[in-house]
Order: C-alpha cells, then structure tokens, then sequence
C-alpha cells in the first residue's frame, strides 16, 4: 500500500465526512512526514468516515478503496506490543522543537532517536 493510496482513501473520506476535516488532514500529514503512527492516523480516520454508513455518500471506487485499507491495517489500539518482561516503554512528552533537535542529533549521529536516547540516559545515569 503505497503513501499516495492512503492519501486519495483520505481524500475520499472528506467527501464522507466532511465534518471531520482535521482528522482527515492529520492523516495526511502524518502520511506525508513519514510518522511512526501514520497508519493508526489513517486507520482511525477511515474507521469514523465509516461509521454510520458515511461511506454510502461515495462512489463505489472510493468506497471499496477506503475499505479495502482499513481492512489491510492492524486494529491494534495504538498499544505496543505485550511486554517480554525484561522491557518496558518510557513516554517522553517535550515541546516539538526539543523534540525536533533530538532527532537532528540522533540523525547526525547515524542513531534513531531511541538509540540516540538510550545512549545518553545510559551514560548519565552510569548504566
């Protein structure tokens, strides 16, 4: 499933529910940028432009596109994967410039933002 299939399913959705604009944009952005949760985005979008029969106020082409990609992605509730217990997952809220200076400097480092993280937790804290 290509990035342009999601955004022209996204699209489709406006025309079923033009009420949700912002979430639908969202998604595309998301899609766009390359973001980590894009198809939950694009998943949760879809799910609610179908909901209530919406979909009913499209074409056959886009209503089976927008189906048909909503079926192909996971309904995992955003919930990482359970826990093998020697693991566990630390959410990091920061304003989006930090956020984004972090990523340069993993990126300068030829390190994920996570490895980048790690590192550098691990060596302050004497890990």
């Amino acid at each position: 499933m290509t990035n342009e299939t999601l955004i022209q399913a996204l699209h489709a959705a406006i025309g079923a529910e033009p009420d949700n604009i912002p979430e639908i944009m969202t998604a595309i952005k998301a899609v766009e940028v390359g973001s980590p949760i894009a198809l939950k985005r694009v998943r949760r979008a879809l799910s609610n432009a179908l909901a209530g029969d919406r979909l009913d106020r499209l074409d056959d082409d886009a209503r089976e596109l927008c189906l048909t990609i909503v079926g192909s992605i996971p309904d995992d509730g955003g919930r990482l994967p359970d826990s093998d217990g020697k693991h566990s997952h630390i959410h990091l809220r920061v304003e989006a410039s930090r956020k984004s200076s972090y990523v340069r400097a993993a990126q300068r480092s030829g390190e994920s933002l996570s490895e980048w993280m790690t590192r550098h937790c691990d060596r302050e804290s004497g890990v």
